[in-house]
């Protein structure tokens, strides 16, 4: 598969307005990467005030715990020195869910989150549905400084394990 069939493909999933046109583009061209090179993955739980933080291992088999993050002015550009340091190829992002599996509140904040990340990045970002990862992650270790990075590691951790499944 080509980046140009993939680029394609991307336009009709993002739109093809300018913004949409440049987001597609950088989508199709780490996508392409992708498919080529085995590449970590960065899980993220997205929180008003706080940001977990995961990342995977290159054969994107297991999902670690890393930092726990302000939500403040400063989050994208410590986002983008991990994805450098830590090499990373696309996000996942937690896409937060009721009991009846309805989007929450915070899933407005979550989509301007994702779609500035991307622009930011030129990752793909990709919304994994999570529902209660918090208190499952309290509820495995305690209510620790982690917990939020834990959720992170468990959004990840799904959204990999889908992978190998298909």
């Amino acid at each position: 598969m080509s980046v140009n069939k993939i680029k394609t493909l991307a336009q009709c999933h993002f739109g093809t307005s300018p913004t949409e046109m440049i987001i597609a583009e950088k989508w199709a061209v780490a996508t392409f990467r992708v498919i080529l090179f085995a590449m970590r993955y960065l899980g993220i739980d997205y929180g008003a005030k706080r940001v977990g933080v995961a990342y995977s291992d290159e054969a994107g088999e297991f999902a670690f715990a890393l930092s726990v993050l302000q939500n403040d002015a400063k989050l994208i550009a410590e986002l983008r020195k991990v994805i450098s340091e830590k090499k990373i190829g696309m996000v996942v992002l937690g896409e937060s869910k009721n009991f009846k599996g309805e989007e929450n509140v915070i899933m407005k904040a979550i989509k301007e989150f994702k779609i500035v990340l991307q622009k930011e990045t030129g990752l793909p970002v990709i919304l994994e549905p999570e529902f209660m990862t918090s208190v499952e992650a309290e509820r495995i270790q305690g209510k620790t400084a982690m917990h939020d990075a834990s959720a992170a590691a468990l959004i990840l951790k799904s959204y990999l394990d889908k992978q190998k499944q298909s």
